[in-house]
């Protein structure tokens, strides 16, 4: 059985773009893999705390027994979402991208659980790269939504959300990047009507409409490069659907293993291949 962990963060709840993709991601995961666990955290109707000098004092005490009431109850909620990501195969995050960045919620999260000690080690005697991840092996899938093109269009060096993630969240253990995104929701043209959905290079780019759902038979599409996806579109054939669900459940954990970059583009945590294929990082 498969561990998901599934975040949104959104500050928006019924007109959120990144809401809808991660219930359609919980939909067809739940589908495909109905024995899987799935936790769903909202982290802007419940969002973390922040990191305080009484948490970072804490957090550097090296032995946990040597703690003090105070600082042990500074890093309770620190604790708390941290044992969600250590038992997580699998963490799927809905965000939109506030300021080019993540939204405050989303960061206090990832600041909870990148922790010395729990998610990653630190020795000096391992040179000029003394942190890495106690863990290895989990999958990340990124949903997105901009108002501005993000990695595809012409602002994309203002674009500090994937890259912030791709970094911060290796050291939970993340070592596979799958990511979906809706770009130039602010745009007012064609890109705003079609809500353009790709990858970094944007070749396999699939317009979404931003007033339509996002049914599964859709997303399956996407999921696949199908660009055709009106009326008269023929049904997707048994196996290549089943490709399409495993480019959307990380692949590895189905027992594919996901396509790997075979030369870096703009450094090593690039997205490579067609949206929603994976990455190593």
């Amino acid at each position: 059985m498969t561990h998901v962990l599934l975040l949104d963060s959104s500050a928006r709840i019924p007109r959120s773009l990144s809401r809808r993709l991660t219930t359609e991601f919980f939909n067809l995961w739940r589908a495909r893999r109905p024995e899987d666990r799935i936790l769903r955290r909202d982290l802007a109707r419940d969002p973390p705390p922040h990191v305080t000098e009484e948490w970072i004092a804490a957090a550097f005490v090296a032995a946990p027994e040597e703690r003090s009431p105070g600082q042990r109850r500074a890093l309770e909620a620190s604790d708390r979402l941290i044992d969600e990501v250590l038992a997580a195969d699998v963490i799927a995050i809905g965000t939109p991208m506030y300021n080019y960045g993540m939204p405050s919620t989303l960061k206090a999260w990832v600041d909870q659980v990148v922790r010395i000690g729990r998610t990653f080690s630190f020795d000096l005697a391992r040179g000029d790269e003394p942190i890495e991840p106690i863990q290895t092996g989990k999958s990340l899938v990124v949903m997105t939504a901009s108002g501005e093109g993000g990695p595809s269009g012409p602002n994309a060096s203002l674009n500090h959300l994937d890259g912030h993630l791709a970094a911060a969240l290796r050291l939970i253990g993340i070592s596979y990047r799958h990511t979906m995104r809706i770009e130039y929701q602010e745009f007012d043209d064609e890109r705003r009507e079609a809500g353009v959905m790709g990858n970094r290079s944007n070749r396999h780019a699939t317009s979404l409409g931003s007033d339509e759902g996002l049914e599964p038979e859709r997303l399956l599409r996407l999921a696949c490069g199908e660009t055709h996806q009106g009326p008269g579109a023929k049904p997707l054939p048994p196996k290549r659907r089943d490709a399409c669900l495993q480019s959307i459940c990380p692949s590895r954990l189905l027992g594919v293993q996901p396509r790997r970059s075979g030369r870096p583009r703009d450094g090593p945590l690039a997205d490579i291949g067609a949206p929603c294929r994976g990455s190593r990082i």
